[in-house]
């Protein structure tokens, strides 16, 4: 059995401080991306907040359309990016906009690249919380996509 040591600040700092490292990346051939290789949970918390918030936005607004519920599959990864990268990723002002961006880095091919240099099992790890967070929640998005689809498509005719 190992010894024991007593839990002090500066263990607590050292334990933190191995949470910082990253990763200077290569993509597209031409452009230097840092990325982090530890998600903190604390950091894993804010990205769920977002998402979260952006969900309930969509459930909110009577006026989404059915592009808009199927695009914010994809706003996770992009406010992934903003969190655990130095991708410039502007502020979030609406759901539309967080798509223009999300597209955007789609399009480029900017997401896949980052995405294919991150940890594999930091990322299993996010999927995992943004999961139980679903779940505890009460599945925002499933009930945004039930009353879309139960709502009259008034503006068809």
């Amino acid at each position: 059995m190992a010894k024991s040591t007593k839990l002090t600040a500066a263990a607590i700092q050292k334990e933190n401080s191995v949470l910082n490292e990253e990763k200077l990346i290569r993509i597209l051939d031409k452009y230097d991306v840092k990325i982090q290789l530890h998600f903190r949970k604390s950091q894993i918390r804010r990205v769920m907040v977002q998402y979260f918030s952006v969900l309930q936005e969509l459930k909110r607004n009577e006026e989404v359309t059915d592009e808009t519920i199927a695009a914010s599959l994809s706003l996770l990864y992009a406010l992934i990016l903003k969190e655990f990268t130095d991708v410039p990723i502007p502020a979030i002002k609406n759901i539309e906009h967080l798509i223009k961006v999300t597209d955007m880095l789609l399009d480029t091919g900017i997401m896949e690249e980052v995405y294919d240099h991150f940890p594999k099992e930091q990322l299993e790890l996010i999927m995992q919380e943004v999961l139980k967070a679903a779940r505890n929640t009460g599945t925002i998005f499933g009930e945004a996509v039930i009353e879309q689809s139960l709502q009259p498509h008034a503006n068809k005719n």
